[in-house]
C-alpha cells in the first residue's frame, strides 16, 4: 500500500502505441509525508514491448526529478514512486532546485532563512539566494579539482507540475548582484517565466519572446526600489539560446542602426556586427558569442547602448578601448 494517493486523467492525445505523449496524467498531494504540496501533472507513458520479458508484456513509465522509473504494471510504478518521493523528501519539503556537474545532479533545499545543499562526503553549503549558492558550489568545486568552469555547475528547477527538471532560459546579470536564472514554469493559465529574486519570485505570463523584456523589467524596477541597480539599462541578459533570441527577435522591431566592432580572431581583425532593436522605451542590442549564446543590453538612446557595449568588451579584453565600439547605419556597408 501506498502512501500517495494518486488521481489519473487520460490524456486525450496519447495513441494506443509507442508514441511520446504520456497515456495519464497523476496528480497527488504529499500531505502523507507532512508536505503541504501537490503534483498537478505527472505523466505516466506506456508501452507494449515487441518481446515479453519474462510475463511482462507492457510498461508503465515516468520520470521524477531526472531519474528515470518503470515497471510492468501501474501499481508497482505507484509504489516505486512512494518510496523515491519519500527519500526526495528532507526537512519537510521537496527540493527547490538540483545542480548538475557532468550527468549527476543533487537537490537544494530551500529553509526559512537560506538554501542549502550537499555533495555527498562534503560540508553543507547555503546562500540566500540561488545565485550566490550557484558561486559558492562553484568556488567550491573549483578548489577541489573537481571542475574547471563555473559554466561546468548548472542549476535546474525542479517542477512542482510535473516533477521534471528545467534549466533556465537565460539570466540576469547586474554589477555585484549574483547572476539571476530565468526559469521557465507552468501557471494555471499557460506557461510563465519566473525569476528567483532574494526571497521572492517575480513571473509574468508568456506567449512570444516579448515575455522575457518585460520579465527584465519587473526585475528591473523591483532592483531599483531595493537600491541594487540605479537604472533599467543596468540589467542585462544573458545566455540565450539561439531559438530564444529568434523569439524575442520576432517580437521586436529592428531599428535603423547597429553597432561594431573589431574582434581579434586568429591573428586577423573580424569585423563584428551586433544588430539593434527597438522595444518601447528602450533599444535592444543582442551579441552573440561564439557558443551562439546571446548577450542582451537596454539603453535608452543608441549612444547609452555604445558606450554599454564598448565598456563591457574592454573590460573582457577584447577591446583596448571601450571607444572602438562604433554607431552605423544598418544599411551601410563597412569596408577594411
Amino acid at each position: 500500500m501506498t502512501r500517495l494517493k494518486i488521481t489519473y486523467r487520460p490524456n486525450e492525445a496519447f495513441s494506443n502505441g509507442n508514441g511520446r505523449e504520456p497515456r495519464l496524467c497523476a496528480s497527488f498531494d504529499l500531505s502523507h509525508f507532512g508536505v503541504e504540496e501537490k503534483i498537478s501533472e505527472l505523466p505516466i507513458y506506456y508501452s507494449k514491448l515487441d518481446q515479453p520479458i519474462g510475463s511482462v508484456l507492457e510498461t508503465y513509465s515516468t520520470s521524477i526529478a531526472g531519474l528515470y522509473l518503470e515497471k510492468g504494471n501501474l501499481g508497482s510504478l505507484e509504489k516505486t514512486l512512494d518510496l523515491y518521493m519519500g527519500a526526495l523528501i528532507h526537512f519537510g519539503r521537496l527540493p527547490e532546485y538540483f545542480f548538475r556537474v557532468g550527468n549527476k545532479a543533487w537537490p537544494i533545499y530551500r529553509l526559512p532563512d537560506q538554501l542549502v545543499t550537499r555533495y555527498p562526503g562534503n560540508p553543507v553549503l547555503g546562500a540566500s539566494t540561488i545565485g550566490e549558492l550557484r558561486v559558492a558550489l562553484a568556488d567550491y568545486f573549483k578548489i577541489a579539482g573537481l571542475i574547471q568552469n563555473r559554466k561546468e555547475i548548472e542549476i535546474l528547477l525542479l517542477s512542482r507540475h510535473d516533477l521534471n527538471l528545467y534549466p533556465p532560459v537565460c539570466s540576469f546579470r547586474a554589477k555585484d548582484i549574483a547572476d539571476i536564472p530565468i526559469f521557465p514554469i507552468q501557471k494555471d493559465r499557460g506557461m510563465a517565466l519566473s525569476a528567483p529574486v532574494n526571497t521572492t519570485s517575480i513571473d509574468v505570463s508568456c506567449n512570444d519572446g516579448q515575455c522575457i523584456l518585460d520579465l527584465h523589467g519587473a526585475v528591473g524596477d523591483y532592483l531599483i526600489q531595493k537600491g541594487k541597480i540605479d537604472r533599467p539599462s543596468d540589467l542585462t541578459i544573458r545566455k540565450l539560446s539561439s531559438l530564444t533570441w529568434q523569439s524575442v527577435q520576432a517580437a521586436i522591431k529592428p531599428y535603423d542602426r547597429v553597432l561594431t566592432y573589431h574582434d581579434d580572431e586568429d591573428g586577423r581583425l573580424v569585423r563584428r556586427v551586433v544588430p539593434v532593436f527597438a522595444n518601447g522605451k528602450h533599444l535592444v542590442a543582442g551579441r552573440t558569442n561564439h557558443l551562439k549564446r546571446t548577450t542582451l543590453y537596454l539603453a535608452p538612446d543608441i549612444w547609452h547602448l555604445q558606450g554599454q557595449l564598448g565598456q563591457e568588451l574592454y573590460s573582457r579584453g577584447k577591446l583596448s578601448s571601450p571607444d572602438y565600439v562604433t554607431v552605423t547605419q544598418a544599411d551601410m556597408p563597412i569596408s577594411l
